[in-house]
């Protein structure tokens, strides 16, 4: 997809978030076979397990700009058909409770983990199924 291509994508998906939304971030680096999550919270903002490795991974609020990076953004609320949905302003909640959380885990508590866990309150992630 070329680059301008991307940032219409982008530019749409972020338009397109109401609060607690999933975003998935399908990483180039990884051959597209990875994906980074994170919970939209309003205001171009987004709620997230950042860090380059285990020890300095955490929970944390940035800019959905600063966070996608060169993927293509996709909102997915992928249990939304087998799980129940709390009020959006819950997932919120449940995000921004975790802030400054560590203890990440690619096993079992990843960026997807935490995700499907504030909209859906199980930890859940399809890429370590």
């Amino acid at each position: 997809m070329d680059p301008s291509d991307v940032r219409r994508n982008n530019e749409d998906a972020v338009a397109e978030c109401e609060k607690g939304d999933l975003i998935e971030f399908p990483r180039k680096k990884f051959g597209g076979s990875v994906s980074h999550w994170a919970a939209y919270v309003g205001r171009g903002r987004v709620i997230h397990f950042t860090g380059e490795n285990k020890m300095s991974a955490k929970i944390q609020e940035d800019r959905f700009w600063d966070v996608v990076g060169d993927s293509v953004a996709i909102i997915n609320n992928y249990l939304d058909g087998e799980k129940d949905v709390p009020p959006r302003e819950k997932i919120v909640e449940n995000a921004r409770s975790k802030l400054g959380t560590t203890g990440y885990d690619a096993a079992r508590n990843n960026c997807e983990h935490f995700a499907t866990w504030c909209r859906y309150g199980v930890k859940w992630s399809q890429q370590v199924c």
